[in-house]
């Protein structure tokens, strides 16, 4: 009995001894850990902070940078493309200018048809008058016809001095369409040896980036100008299509 109680004694003392080492080791590790963060050195907390270094450490959405950017706004075509272009935007320029000179000979032409038509069928309202006041039916008869054919006459010139007119518009903006598109294209192809210098040495220094960025200005106004003018031209050849119409319709009334 006195044995067992000697080695429960023992072994409680055993438990003590190791519930002291287990605290010191803990006391030892707060105490290194405490020490560690003290020998850190702090900075004094700034206002926003937290905030100005979450956007500092946020990427950059640009691709490239501003100058990255700048190179996006305008994608070169192929030169001999711009080149083929452009020589069929002179061409269009020059028959347009040869067929504002030619519609304007038909519509000085029509012009004196419908006053000799308005003429005709004045002499023609005369030759009826006197021919009521003779009394004289046969005469009367054979001028009514023939005024009635002056008159559908003078209706269908009427029609085509219309369609000259409508022409003369669509061809003044066909010829004014196609010199903002060559000149569009004439931008565009100097623009195209801008950028193709921005990638270079020489296109790096900001006199070159302010020079090519106004030229791109140039060329999207530009652009701008010769599309607005292209719609109009559109517009108005839309509009000559549907005097010719008309002239087709009057034509069919006259008889052959």
């Amino acid at each position: 009995m006195r044995n067992s109680i000697e080695t429960l004694m023992a072994s409680c003392l055993l438990r003590k001894y190791d519930y002291i080492r287990f605290f010191a080791g803990y006391v030892c590790l707060v105490l290194l850990l405490t020490s560690g963060a003290a020998a850190k050195p702090q900075n004094p907390a700034e206002p926003g902070a937290a905030r100005i270094g979450l956007e500092s450490g946020s990427p950059s959405l640009l691709k490239a940078g501003p100058l990255g950017e700048l190179m996006s706004v305008f994608t070169p075509r192929n030169p001999d493309e711009i080149q083929q272009r452009l020589n069929f935007a002179k061409t269009d320029q020059e028959n347009a200018e040869r067929d504002v000179a030619a519609n304007r000979r038909l519509a000085q032409e029509a012009e004196g048809r419908v006053k000799i038509s308005n003429q005709e069928v004045s002499t023609s309202k005369t030759r009826l008058d006197i021919a009521k006041k003779a009394n004289n039916p046969t005469d009367k008869a054979m001028v009514e016809v023939e005024l009635k054919r002056l008159k559908a006459e003078k209706n269908y010139l009427g029609v085509l001095l219309d369609v000259a007119k409508a022409d003369a518009t669509w061809l003044d903006s066909r010829k004014s369409s196609s010199a903002a598109r060559v000149k569009a294209l004439e931008l565009e192809n100097d623009i195209t040896k801008k950028y193709a210098e921005m990638g270079t040495a020489k296109g790096d220094s900001a006199s070159s980036i302010a020079s090519y960025r106004q030229s791109l200005i140039q060329l999207l106004e530009a652009q701008e100008k010769a599309a607005d003018l292209a719609k109009e031209a559109a517009t108005a050849e839309k509009l000559a299509a549907d005097r010719r119409v008309q002239q087709l319709e009057t034509l069919s009334k006259l008889k052959q």
